[in-house]
């Protein structure tokens, strides 16, 4: 903003400033003042004053100052700041898919308080992958399919600000066939070294599995899991 003021007395920044109020006084007379104050911002989003005083000449005066702190503060209209759910791991069990009954897959976000603008912030979500409805305003209700969603979250503030973040959710179908592997038990000496357990027929799940060798010193009478043994490589 310009200020339309001949004679600027003084330009300086308003950030805990002081401005100092000049009077003059006669003897006998008050003199008149006026004191003009234009407001501007730099390109860094900061303000300045700018001063005018004029007083009539005189003689015989003394000076009286008074001096303020100011504190303003220009807040810069940013997007809000906006948090996405953490990825989510499902399992199904008894069923084909997944139905989230709850807003815990909704993304929260905080106002930026530079946007002076009146009215409340807007969720929306697009997705890639497996969920029904493919976009909306809410998670609570939608129904995923196996496999990994990617969920993108937008919000959008009064001032037209928007920020986005996503998360992901993998559904992981039922577990239905825990398949087969060799059971037959091995006579071993020591240091023998077993062969991998290879498993064959699995239906369902991760994909993932956890094993536990076992150990019988009855002749296979009782068996005891072997601690810390609990991959397909016996070690």
């Amino acid at each position: 903003m310009t200020c339309s003021i001949e004679n600027i007395k003084k330009q300086s920044s308003i950030n805990r400033s002081s401005v100092y109020f000049l009077l003059k006084k006669v003897k006998r007379v008050v003199i008149g003042l006026m004191l003009v104050i234009c407001f501007s911002e730099n390109g860094n989003g900061q303000l300045f004053i700018n001063e005018k005083v004029n007083t009539p000449a005189s003689e015989n005066s003394f000076l009286k100052i008074i001096s303020f702190e100011s504190s303003s503060h220009v807040s810069q209209n940013l997007a809000p700041t906006l948090t996405c759910p953490v990825n989510s791991v499902i399992c199904l069990a008894g069923t084909g898919t997944y139905t989230h009954n709850n807003t815990s897959f909704d993304a929260t976000a905080v106002p930026d308080l530079g946007c002076l603008t009146p009215g409340p912030l807007v969720f929306s979500y697009t997705s890639t992958g497996f969920v029904s409805p493919a976009t909306g305003t809410t998670l609570n209700g939608a129904v995923f399919s196996p496999g990994t969603t990617t969920i993108t979250w937008t919000v959008t503030d009064p001032c037209n600000n928007t920020a986005t973040c996503n998360f992901t959710v993998t559904v992981y179908p039922e577990f239905t066939t825990p398949g087969s592997h060799n059971i037959d038990p091995v006579t071993a000496c020591s240091n023998y070294n077993p062969f991998p357990l290879t498993i064959t027929g699995t239906s369902g799940g991760s994909g993932t599995y956890t094993y536990q060798w076992q150990l019988s010193l009855d002749n296979g009478t009782t068996w005891n899991d072997i601690a810390g043994e609990t991959s397909n490589i016996y070690d």
